[in-house]
């Protein structure tokens, strides 16, 4: 008879199969569909169509990411014979899998209705697995904030927040925030972040966009258009595990749950190549800038206009860049991140060709990112039949190309000790150990012939599995038959590490747990200077291996455990997704499992993170290379400079807990404890790095190594008190500016008393600075004489007048300007020469015996 068939072809799930190629889907060999991934295109077209669609909070999670990935099929059939065929026919693809075929419903034509109440069950049937596997929480808050006028007449609040904050949907902001200036401070070559946070005020507010114009300096130049990109952060649904700031935000909406229960919220993770979004109401959305400087630049500032348009109105938000005149070195460690090549190109006749072409794209942007090494962990091969290509050599020279500068180091060793066929016994046979080593002396021979430095991996965190003592015995032989060639192992855990180390060039390790078997002490913490240490006394180099992403971790952190002996760090991993690299439900239960980038170069805020703790890490190491070059400098200024820098140095070195961990206080505040610091911490100890280094080579540039006001009228410097028979205070005054619109009105009655700044000044620390200048205005038709007497903390502790610096100036009428070299200053009735490191007061008087006035102004330190 006459019956409906519905056919069901796709996929969904964890390390499940998603067809491939050409499929045609057959009923009585009546084609009723077809489903066709038969290209490269084709397939990223469906596959990956969440990369590039418009992100819209509070869909129904199931019909987005699940139902997508199955086509239903109807035809209606006459039946003969009781025989109905049915058929999912591969026509063209990769692999042998030929079954995409989920679920077949019959009914007779009759019973149609009751055939589609069936396929609603199946489909009910699964979306009640997935909302019981998943629990999805909306961060999305509903308040309305403290915003500025302006904001709620044009509909949206923006304001910049300091990349590295973590961004959500729901950050609050608003009237403090919003004026505050767009800035980034970057070296030539560098790339700097600049973020925008955008909340839309009022129902429906359509597309936003940012445009920003040409940079343009200060010496008159112009920077291109493409110094500056705009990209836009976009949420993902991430399964995560709950913080108590989530769980603190969910019980305002009556939502329980505990911290660390694994949820879904969506969280702004992966940026787009696009100036856009769609907003939505009380929903913040960012966009992220990427500052782009050029190697060489005529100016040190430079300023353009970003606008945010929406809702039929625009902001303009003024953006500075301050350029800091040198190039930086890059990072002297080993540091990158594991990398799996794209598997994808490979399945199809379209791409095939371009694979290594995507592998280039892949380590450039790597490169590009600051890593100065690549970890493959397979995919690159030995061939293995003859006419097999030489994936190992192939890549070696792309390695080359690009130009890493560090041991490359080859991770797809590091599962072969348990892969090794079974009839060769155990490490602890002959033949076993025969064939073991061969692998690693022919992956060898090709790196000798080619001239790269390789390190291999012989193991991978057996702590997991409890299979220390078996890699313990695999170190023992690699000591005794490939002493010439270097190894290392990841590694999670004591027992492990301690192990290994006499007997490898390197051990890679994070802070480890005890492990399955409970082998180790969960209290027991690898990631400190002791453990380091101990390492390097066993002879074998420390490295860090899944040991903490983002900035701190590749930056200050990693530079302070240099200093013990840490020689590289490789963090999981580029892109180590396994199914639906846009799909956060395939594949793993997270799906990314850790991705820093996905295909196609798309990178994550994680991975900007990271590049910016290595450009952390270089600013770190040239200063270290700045001071060590002129530790034994006979110049008077860079001796100064030396010491001050030390200090700044080790300040900052100091600040860095000999540990990573979060035990104490997980965002670093309070103590510099933990495994991550705020953003502004970060970003104060750089800009102050690039003001020693500035020091060191004579470089200017505004913001950062400049003049400092001691006395102004404009900024807010100003002596603490005027002192004359009886106390007075200073009065401001703006007839008789020298810059700006105020200064300072000094009154001496009978040319007596003083007006002082004790010990409070601006800047303390006069190192580095070779002049005084400062301005001073005679309003009598006479000579003047005024005195400046400096006091470092010596003479101002002791109350020696002796030790006193005096400067005295003869004031003709009108403006006077003074400058006074400060290098070599020595008190002015002894040999005392001054501690520039704290100049604690001066104080100015005048020679006069009669009332007498003068207007202080523009008093500053000077790099020149």
């Amino acid at each position: 008879g006459k019956y409906v068939v519905w056919m069901m072809v796709g996929d969904w799930g964890a390390y499940e199969f998603y067809p491939r190629g050409k499929y045609t889907v057959l009923a009585e060999d009546k084609t009723i569909g077809e489903l066709d991934h038969s290209t490269y295109e084709k397939f990223k077209k469906d596959f990956w169509r969440h990369r590039d669609d418009v992100y819209k909070h509070d869909e129904d999670l199931f019909e987005k990411y699940v139902e997508p990935r199955f086509r239903t099929y109807q035809a209606e059939v006459d039946v003969t014979g009781g025989r109905l065929e049915l058929q999912v026919r591969k026509d063209s693809g990769p692999g042998s899998y030929v079954g995409p075929l989920n679920a077949v419903v019959i009914f007779p034509v009759a019973e149609k209705q009751a055939g589609e109440e069936e396929l609603k069950k199946i489909r009910a049937a699964r979306q009640d697995f997935f909302q019981k596997k998943y629990t999805v929480v909306d961060m999305k808050e509903y308040y309305v904030g403290d915003m500025t006028p302006e904001a709620g007449r044009r509909g949206f609040a923006a304001w910049p927040m300091a990349y590295g904050t973590p961004l959500s949907l729901s950050n609050r902001g608003g009237r403090r925030e919003e004026p505050k200036p767009l800035t980034a401070m970057v070296s030539l070559g560098e790339m700097e972040p600049v973020v925008i946070l955008v909340r839309p005020l009022r129902q429906d507010p359509g597309k936003f966009t940012c445009t920003v114009g040409q940079l343009k300096g200060d010496k008159g130049d112009v920077l291109p258009q493409s110094t500056v990109a705009v990209q836009t952060v976009k949420p993902w649904e991430m399964i995560v595990s709950a913080d108590q700031d989530m769980v603190n935000k969910l019980a305002k909406k009556n939502v329980r749950i505990n911290v660390g229960r694994r949820v879904v919220a969506a969280i702004p993770y992966f940026l787009v190549d696009r100036n856009w979004f769609e907003g939505e109401m009380r929903l913040n959305r960012h966009f992220w800038l990427t500052v782009k400087m050029p190697g060489r630049a005529l100016s040190t500032t430079y300023e353009t206009n970003v606008t945010i348009s929406g809702m039929g109105a625009e902001h303009v938000m003024p953006l500075t860049v301050t350029v800091v005149p040198i190039k930086l070195a890059r990072a002297k460690q080993a540091v990158s991140v594991n990398y799996s090549p794209p598997n994808y190109p490979r399945w199809f006749e379209d791409s095939k060709d371009r694979w290594w072409e995507l592998v280039e794209k892949d380590l450039q942007l790597q490169y590009d990112y600051g890593m100065t090494t690549v970890a493959p962990l397979g995919g690159f091969g030995l061939p293995r039949n003859p006419g097999d290509e030489n994936r190992w050599e192939k890549f070696i020279n792309l390695y080359q190309k690009i130009g890493f500068e560090q041991v490359l180091v080859q991770g797809g060793t590091m599962s072969l000790y348990n892969k090794m066929p079974s009839d060769l016994g155990s490490p602890w046979d002959k033949a076993w150990q025969d064939a073991y080593v061969k692998i690693f002396r022919d992956y060898e021979a090709v790196a000798k012939r080619l001239g790269q430095k390789v390190i291999y991996s012989i193991g991978d965190e057996t702590t997991n599995s409890g299979g220390e003592a078996k890699i313990i015995k695999v170190g023992e032989i690699a000591k005794e038959r490939m002493d010439d060639i270097d190894l290392m192992s990841d590694i999670n855990g004591y027992r492990e590490l301690m192990g290994l180390a006499p007997n490898l060039d390197a051990c890679g390790f994070n802070n480890g747990w005890s492990g399955s078997y409970g082998t180790n002490r969960q209290e027991h913490k690898l990631m400190t200077r002791d453990v380091i240490e101990r390492v390097k006394s066993l002879g074998s180099a420390p490295w860090f291996i899944n040991g903490g992403k983002g900035r701190y971790p590749y930056g200050i952190w990693f530079w302070k455990t240099t200093k013990w002996g840490q020689k590289g760090k490789i963090e999981w991993h580029y892109d180590a997704s396994s199914v639906d690299h846009f799909n956060p439900f395939d594949g793993t239960s997270t799906n990314d499992f850790g991705s820093l980038v996905l295909p196609d170069q798309v990178s994550t805020v994680l991975f900007e993170l990271c590049r910016e703790g290595v450009d952390d890490l270089r600013y770190l190491q040239r200063l270290d290379d700045l001071i060590e070059k002129h530790k034994d400098t006979k110049d008077t200024f860079l001796q100064g400079v030396v010491a001050r820098a030390s200090y700044v140095r080790d300040f900052w070195q100091d600040c860095v807990a000999d540990r990573f961990t979060s035990t104490g206080n997980p965002d670093g505040s309070g103590d510099y404890a933990g495994k991550a610091w705020p953003p502004d911490r970060l970003n104060r100890m750089r800009r102050e790095v690039a003001k020693m280094i500035c020091m060191f080579e004579g470089k200017v540039v505004s913001g950062v190594y400049d003049e400092v006001a001691l006395v102004d009228g404009d900024t807010g410097n100003r002596p603490e008190r005027q002192i004359g028979g009886r106390v007075k205070t200073f009065e401001e005054n703006s007839e008789h500016a020298t810059q700006g619109k105020n200064c300072f009105k000094l009154t001496f009655k009978g040319g007596k008393g003083y007006a002082d700044q004790w010990g409070r000044a601006p800047e303390k620390d006069w190192r580095g600075y070779r002049t005084l200048k400062l301005d001073i205005v005679n309003p009598e038709p006479r000579v003047v004489k005024v005195n400046l007497n400096l006091r470092d903390q010596t003479a101002a502790n002791l109350g020696n007048w002796a030790l006193t610096h005096r400067e005295q100036f003869n004031c003709a009428p009108g403006k006077n300007s003074f400058t006074i070299p400060l290098v070599g200053m020595k008190s002015s009735d002894a040999d005392h020469e001054f501690d520039m490191s704290c100049l604690f007061s001066f104080f100015f008087t005048t020679s006069e015996e009669q009332d007498t006035t003068i207007y202080l102004d523009n008093m500053r330190l000077c790099p020149r």
